[in-house]
Parts: C-alpha cells; structure tokens; sequence
C-alpha cells in the first residue's frame, strides 16, 4: 500500500476553458501532489494504491502531463456542450441579447478577440436558453467528449450531479475502486481531477488493482486466440461458489496469474484445472456441515455453557477459530483477498475438519462430554460460514439455513459472539475473541504425536482402518497431557495407546518414531523376512540406478551438450540414490 496527499481543489464549481485547439489543458487546480506521503493509511485527502506500485504510475502520469485531445469524431458518447456563432452575422439587437443571457445564465466562458468567433460552454441542458442561442445562430460542436473525459465524470454523474443530490452527499466519496493497471492514467487520474476540481474532495480513498488472468503460457486471454474460459462454462463445470474462491484465492500482489486452460473431453469447453480449488472446498464444506448436523440432532438442547470444563482440543479450535478471525480481518484491510481466502482454507479444512472434527468424534460418545462438543461445533460452525460468506456465498447461505432449523442458539458468550440471524447476508461479521496461548502450545503437540505415528503407518502401508499397538516414552508432564488426550490420539492416529511413561522401553521388534521430546514405538509392524527382501530389491534397484547416473556423467559429450539444469539435477538424483543406498546398509 501506497499513499498520496492530494490538496483540494480549487475554483468549486468553474467549468473547464475550452482553447481554440482541438486539446485541453490538464487543470492546474486539480493536480495531485507528486509527493508520496510516509507509511500508514492517512487521511480523507489521501489517495492509497494497492499493491504500493501502482502509485508510481499514477504520481508519475501527474509529474509529466501533456495536453488532452478531448474531442472524438464518433457515433456515440456526449455531445460537447460548446456553441458557437459568427459575430459578424448578429445585428446590434442580437448582440445586445447575447448580453442579457449572458447576464442572466452566467454561462459565458471565453472571448476570442482575434476571431469574429463567440464561444460558449453550456453546463446545464436548459431549453430555454438552448432555443434561443438557436434562434440567434449558435451551433453545437458536432464531435463528442473522449471517452475516458465522460467516465472521469462517474463518480459523480451517477450520483446526480451536477444537482447536490443526497445520493451525491452520502456516496460520494466512495471508500474503494478496484481496476485493472491498464487504466490508472486513463480513468483513476481523470476520476480524481474532476472530483477535486468539482467537488473539492477525492472521489476514493483507496485504489484497488487486481491482477489480470493469463493463459498457462503467459498470453492474454482472447476469443481470437481461443485461449480463454468462459465463466458461466466454469459455473456449469465447477459452480458458482467454486469459481468465486477460486478467483479470490489467485487475488495476489502479482501482476499477472495464470490459469493453465484445458478442453473439456464432455462439453468440448475450455475449463481450468485450477477451478478444482474450489470445488473440492465447498464439497469439504458441505460434507462437514452434514457431520455436524447429525451431531447436533443427536446431543439435544444445549446444557449451560461452562468454560471451566471445555476440552484442550475445545479450547484451541475455539482459540484457532479467533486467531483466523484477526488474520482476515488484516487480510481484508489490506485488500489481499488471497490471504483471506488462505486464512479461511487452513482453518476451515485443516484445523476445524482435519484434525477438531476427528477429535469431536469419541467427546460425543461420551455423555458428559458430548453436549458442551456439540455447543463448540455449532459456534465455531456458525463463526466459519460468517468468515467464508463473502467467499462462497450460495453454500453458506444452505447450510446456515439447516444451522438455524438445527440448532437457533449458538452463542458462546465472550468466546464466540454469534447473534442469531435469519439470513447469513445479514448476520454480523464475526468479533474476535481472545486467544488461548496454553491451547494452542499444547494441542499442537499432540498433533505431532499423531503425525509421527500416521507417517510411519504409512511407511510401512498399514491398513488405515486397521488399529496398531502404540507405546510412548515421555517425560512426567508430557506423559500426563498424553494420557489427558489419549482417546483424541487413538482415533485421530487409528491406535491403542498400550502405556506412557518416563521409563517406557522399546518393545521387541518395534518401530521407532520421535516427535514432541518423546519416543513412540509401533508394535507389530515389522516382519524381518519381509523387509530383509525388501531391502534386497530395493538394494539392487539402486545399484543399477546409480550405474546408470554415474555413466550419464561421466559422458564428456552429455557434461558438454546438455543444459546445466539437466546436468545438475542428474548430480542430485545420483547423491540421493547414494545416500538412500547408505541408509538401508547395501553391500
């Protein structure tokens, strides 16, 4: 973000002089100051740029003006409102009528002594006063106003002026303008010239620029070029939720984004496979909300809201939920739209679906527990579709609609403020709530915990359903928050915590793992004939890789010839082979 200090205008209310030439002066009265002011959001008088670029293109056009050609010999657009007259063809009663509308309109702008010529600027269409510089034989300037003259005159024409309409007062200033880089010096500039000149105050504060969409090569996209895609395409494709958080998502500081177009083998339309962004978001948004639902129905009326007895996992979701709270609503103020939509993705997917969501599950088969769960899934719920509305309008709206009939009250007092709306569009923005510094300190450790055991169930591609016998060596208070939390860890990490403690050994044929400070051990994984054959053919398959790699390099002509690129990706696949072969102990 950049600033500008712009001085107001002067003259309020002084039309523009026209000159005998075809090109008008930039108004003196009117130019921004060239200075760019120190950091922060300034004044009312302070125009910004987002990104802080695009304010050189904007202060440098005003630092180098030329004169404006503002006349166009076009079919459309404003007529220009000058008229003329032949002096010399008006008898003395005519001139003595100039006079008197002169007098009477105030509308009479320039003399030009040199030349037998009268001209005048008309501001207002007055019929009156039309028909009778018809009748003394004024004629209009056949040509019509530029067309980037006419648009600078927006922000304040569509609001009524030059009448000081209430709808001019109220909306004008507006507080944003978003545009694209191409015309900030066609439109921004002439939009903030006329409205300090008129109006005496900037017309925006703050200037948006959005990047333009390229194809995957870098092209602009063109119907010539067929390169392009069509957005109701993608809405039949992807949906309209979809595309929408897609969009906002690729709403970086970049200049340019791509978006690799691809044809659709179905349709024979050009789609995108980065739309999938948003598609697999809101279908994860609609499979939580049905999870939640069946929760809510099955819990029953919510018990009375007790803090003291939430759950760590309650406390950092509930913490997490505020945190991301405060993250868009920085996000928002500086107009990144892509970290608003990162910030929702993360919590909304990561947090509140990965890991709270799996975590809630054995808190609702438990009686005491299961109503004040329920009680956190409803408020953070209801916060989320508050955060994610502006991105993904038509699901959230759905599901806030099901939210209301399931459960109407979901207010967690000074945690999460959730006033109950009928509609979303309506419902207040989410207020942020204080953070929980101890919940997010230790829940994430339990995190690693079952990170560390889901990687090497992976390894050694155990069956995700299948359930594997887990022992934990840890010290005295991280053994006492294992044992706290140890159904959240034998669900999210498909295990049986069989014993914790400082003095844990490793069982016999076990797999080791470290994470937190402590040891875990896997049971039962190993079968020594199995890996030892393992190893083998993974032995011999590096062997004859490493072969390979060392024959490629030591080739003169392939050192010579090939890109540096390629040469020294070889040398880094040959070290990893090596050091892969080192770790497994091949002869």
């Amino acid at each position: 973000m950049s600033s500008l200090p712009l001085p107001p205008g002067e003259g309020r209310g002084e039309g523009p002089r026209p000159e005998t030439s075809s090109a008008a002066e930039e108004l003196p009265q009117s130019r921004p100051s060239p200075q760019s002011s120190p950091g922060g959001r300034g004044g009312k008088d302070t125009l910004r740029f987002y990104p802080a670029r695009y304010a050189k293109t904007f202060q440098s056009w005003h630092e180098n003006l030329r004169d404006w050609c503002i006349s166009r010999q076009l079919w459309w657009g404003h007529r220009i409102p000058v008229w003329t007259v032949d002096i010399d063809k008006l008898n003395g009663a005519d001139c003595e009528c100039l006079t008197d509308l002169r007098n009477q309109y105030q509308q009479y702008i320039a003399y030009r002594y040199e030349l037998p010529i009268e001209y005048w600027c008309l501001r207002d269409d007055e019929p009156d006063l039309i028909d009778r510089m018809r009748d003394l034989g004024f004629q209009q300037d056949p040509d019509v106003l530029d067309t980037w003259f006419s648009s600078g005159l927006w922000p304040m024409s569509t609001l009524g002026w030059p009448e000081q309409t209430p709808e001019l007062q109220k909306w004008n200033p507006g507080v944003v303008l978003t545009t694209a880089r191409e015309i900030i010096t066609l439109w921004v500039s002439r939009m903030v010239m006329f409205n300090l000149y008129f109006l005496n105050r900037l017309p925006f504060n703050d200037v948006y620029i959005h990047a333009m969409i390229q194809d995957g090569d870098g092209r602009k996209m063109s119907k010539s070029l067929g390169n392009g895609v069509d957005p109701l395409d993608i809405i039949h494709s992807h949906g309209t939720d979809a595309m929408r958080f897609t969009l906002a998502s690729m709403a970086t500081n970049t200049q340019d984004v791509r978006v690799p177009v691809e044809k659709d083998p179905t349709s024979g339309k050009n789609t995108s496979p980065r739309f999938d962004l948003g598609r697999n978001f809101c279908n994860k948004m609609w499979n939580a909300a049905r999870f939640v639902m069946m929760q809510l129905e099955q819990a029953g009326p919510p018990p009375e809201f007790d803090e003291t007895r939430l759950s760590m996992a309650d406390r950092w979701i509930v913490s997490r939920f505020n945190r991301t709270v405060a993250e868009c609503n920085d996000a928002l103020a500086n107009y990144r739209f892509d970290q608003y939509a990162k910030a929702c993705y993360d919590y909304f997917w990561r947090d509140f679906c990965d890991w709270y969501l799996e975590a809630s599950k054995p808190a609702m088969k438990n009686p005491e527990r299961a109503g004040r769960t329920a009680q956190i899934l409803a408020a953070t719920l209801d916060g989320s579709l508050r955060l994610l509305h502006p991105l993904v309008p038509f699901v959230t709206e759905q599901i806030w609609q099901r939210l209301n009939a399931v459960r109407a009250d979901r207010n967690l007092e000074a945690r999460i403020d959730s006033k109950p709306s009928e509609l979303l569009i309506r419902a207040a923005w989410p207020a942020q709530g204080d953070f929980s510094q101890a919940a997010e300190h230790i829940w994430p450790r339990i995190q690693e915990i079952v990170i560390a055991i889901r990687n090497v169930r992976n390894d050694y591609k155990v069956d995700p359903k299948k359930p594997v016998t887990v022992s934990i060596k840890a010290p005295a208070e991280s053994a006492r928050q294992i044992e706290t939390h140890r159904a959240e860890i034998e669900i999210l990490a498909t295990c049986r915590v069989s014993q914790v403690g400082a003095d844990v050994t490793a069982p016999a044929d076990s797999t080791g793992a470290s994470a937190s400070g402590c040891e875990i051990y896997l049971e039962g994984l190993v079968d020594k004939a199995a890996e030892a054959q393992r190893n083998t053919k993974r032995c011999d398959e590096l062997a004859k890789l490493i072969a390979q790699l060392q024959g490629r390099l030591s080739n003169e002509g392939y050192i010579a010839k090939a890109p540096q690129k390629l040469v020294d990706q070889t040398k880094q696949q040959l070290a990893d082979a090596e050091g892969e072969r080192a770790k497994l102990g091949c002869a």
